[in-house]
This record gives structure tokens, C-alpha cells and sequence, in this order.
């Protein structure tokens, strides 16, 4: 299904998006679809949105390029992040104040409020964010004074602590808003519903493995099972539904349901035929039928059908270029316009490219 077109070593950091792929080096050169834009710190971030390449540093530096690698602007007070198709996320600084917005695609700034919020997990609903004010408060900001439209505190659903270590559970994943409904996933395993406009929860879905198992048997969480679910979700706008893909399970949430309710299928029987063990959390989507995933120590990667739920191709073992050992991973795996990158711990990024 897939062929190896390609091995480039010495990558540091990669991002790919459609037709587009940035990556640096060990020597901290940038290169945007084998354009070079420059040397730059190795403490950076960068990504592509509305033909533009935007490059920030941890300093607060910050270039902006276009798609034939021309400087547009450069300076500093500014960070970029991605939000969607149509809105760029910006976090910039005035007088020693931080501020957030967000800029359209005809580069206009429709929001811009005076508030600096927890990490870069947000939703948009009606040009407004939601964002966290600390790993268990979520809030909505008025985009004309910045004020709190609404503000709601997980630890209001009730006590309760999260299965890895002994402490409070936290927003796991701000996943985003499906009609009016803003999907949150909990570090105990729980997916909250909110109403994006008043901030009020709505569905409240419980990790209940003895229901809508398929393929297998899972283990309650309070019986050693949490591994098994902690599950980067995608949301899926065209079918109204969540989905996800970690260790051993692939996990649908359909959200068309008046009642939704996590529906998992273990695929622990495929997968040793694959000589696949355990997937890593770090998976891809294709936005469409494909999720792509890697065994981390078994140097394998795979796609896996969503519309079958199953696995349908899985890579021969990746050849490390280096001193192989059981410290040597693969560490992180992206897609984009009918090629797949995978990118190991000895900082080798492998392509390949989908076959006729």
C-alpha cells in the first residue's frame, strides 16, 4: 500500500499539512517543501496555514513567510498557533500584557482580548475561544471585551481522582464543538458534553467496559484497564462522530446519538499477526477513512480502515540507520497528500509514499 521513497537524517522537528512539509535540522536550518528559510534556534515551532509558514521560538521571536519561502514579516511579542481551516490562533504581547486572538483567512483580526490562558488546547464556537484556565476550568471569552461568557469547573461533576497517580483528573483533550456541543475528554476516562453556549453540561459519558465491546474483553479502570483507553480523539465533522486509536483499541463516540456512548473495538487478535504489540498514543488522520499509527519498539507502522475497524496494511520494520537498540524508537508519525512520515529517536525521518 505504501513505499519507502525517501530516508533524511538529521531531523529535529517535523510538520506536514496537505501538499506541505517543514522540518529542521540538527544545525537548526528550516526547510519548507525543500526551500530554505533560514537557521533558527532549536527551541521553535512552526506551521503552515493559508499559504503562509509561520515560525515562532520560545523567546518570543517570530517570522512569517510565504509559500516560495519570501520573508513577509519578522519580530518579536508574537506567537502563532493552529486553530482550523479558517481562523490562525496568535498570542502576542503589549505594555508586558498578554493578549490573545484570532486572525482570518483575509488576515483580519476578529478577536483580540486581553487574557492569557492555560496552554493552546482550544474550541471555537460563534468566532469566540474556549479555552482552559487551569487543567480543570474551562472558559468562554467575549470577543468584544474579553469578558467570561461562561466558565465551568470539571470538579463540578463531583470528586473524583485520576487513575494515573493520586491526584484530581484534568482535561485530558479540548476536542472541540459538534452543532453546539463542546466535547471534552477527562484524564479518568470520562467524555463531557457542554453546551458551547451557556456552559452547561449536557451528556456526561462513562467508561462502562462492560457495554459496547467489541472483538474482546476490557478491564474496568479501577482494575489496572487505563492504559487501554487513553485515547487521542479526532472529531470528525462529516460523520458527526469522535474516533480514536491507542495500544489496543480503536474507540468510536457517534455524536448524531440523542445519547452517545463510547463503543470500542479490541483488536487484540489482529494485531500479532501484524507483529504489532501495542500502538502508541501518537497516531495520524487522514481527515477521511485512514488512521495511521506506530509500534514504537517493533519499528512498525500501519493503517488502520476506520469505515472496516480493522487494520489493513502494516509496514515492514523500519531500518533504524544507526546502532540499533531498545533505546532507538520511532517517535512520531504524520501524513499529507498520499505520503506518510515517520520520524525515529536516532532523528531519521523516514517517507513513504501510497501506491498505485
Amino acid at each position: 500500500m505504501f513505499e519507502p521513497i525517501n530516508c533524511i537524517k538529521g531531523v529535529t522537528l517535523v510538520f506536514s499539512k496537505n501538499n506541505d512539509l517543514i522540518l529542521q535540522n540538527a544545525q537548526g536550518e528550516v526547510y519548507f517543501n525543500n526551500l530554505m528559510l533560514g537557521k533558527f534556534g532549536l527551541q521553535i515551532e512552526f506551521l503552515v496555514w493559508n499559504h503562509k509558514v509561520f515560525i515562532s521560538d520560545w523567546e518570543g521571536n517570530y517570522w512569517i513567510f510565504s509559500n516560495d519561502a519570501m520573508l513577509l514579516d519578522a519580530g518579536k511579542g508574537k506567537a502563532f498557533y493552529y486553530v482550523c481551516e479558517s481562523f490562525l490562533g496568535i498570542q502576542f504581547l503589549v505594555d508586558g500584557s498578554v493578549y490573545e486572538g484570532l486572525i482570518d483567512n483575509q488576515d483580519r483580526v476578529v478577536f483580540n482580548v486581553k487574557y492569557e490562558k492555560y496552554n493552546n488546547q482550544i474550541a471555537i464556537y460563534n468566532n469566540e475561544l474556549i479555552v482552559l484556565k487551569s487543567p480543570q476550568e474551562i472558559l468562554r471569552l467575549s470577543n468584544s471585551n474579553g469578558n467570561r461568557r461562561w466558565q465551568f469547573d470539571i470538579s463540578e461533576i463531583g470528586e473524583f481522582i485520576s487513575p494515573i497517580g493520586n491526584k484530581p483528573a484534568e482535561v485530558e483533550q479540548l476536542i472541540g464543538v459538534y452543532g453546539q456541543i463542546l466535547w471534552v475528554y477527562l484524564g479518568n476516562g470520562k467524555l463531557i458534553g457542554l453546551d458551547a453556549q451557556a456552559g452547561k453540561l449536557v451528556h456526561e459519558l462513562n467508561d462502562t467496559p462492560e457495554r459496547n465491546i467489541h472483538g474482546g474483553t476490557m478491564r474496568p479502570l479501577a482494575d489496572g484497564g487505563k492504559r487501554e483507553r487513553f485515547i487521542h480523539f479526532y472529531l470528525d465533522q462529516t460523520a458527526g462522530k469522535l474516533i480514536g486509536l491507542s495500544f489496543n483499541t480503536y474507540c468510536e463516540v457517534d455524536l448524531k446519538l440523542d445519547s452517545p456512548s463510547f463503543e470500542y473495538w479490541i483488536l487484540k487478535e489482529q494485531m500479532p499477526s501484524w507483529g504489532i504489540k501495542e500502538f502508541a498514543r501518537n497516531t495520524a488522520w487522514d481527515g477521511h477513512n485512514s488512521l495511521f499509527f506506530f509500534d514504537a519498539n517493533a519499528h512498525l507502522w500501519g493503517v488502520f480502515d476506520i469505515t472496516q475497524r480493522q487494520i489493513v496494511w502494516v509496514s515492514d520494520p523500519i531500518s533504524i540507520p544507526c546502532k540499533a537498540d531498545s533505546f532507538t524508537q520511532l517517535r512520531e508519525i504524520q501524513c499529507g497528500a498520499g505520503k506518510v512520515y515517520v520520524l525515529d529517536s536516532s532523528q531519521t525521518l523516514h517517507v513513504f509514499e501510497k501506491s498505485a
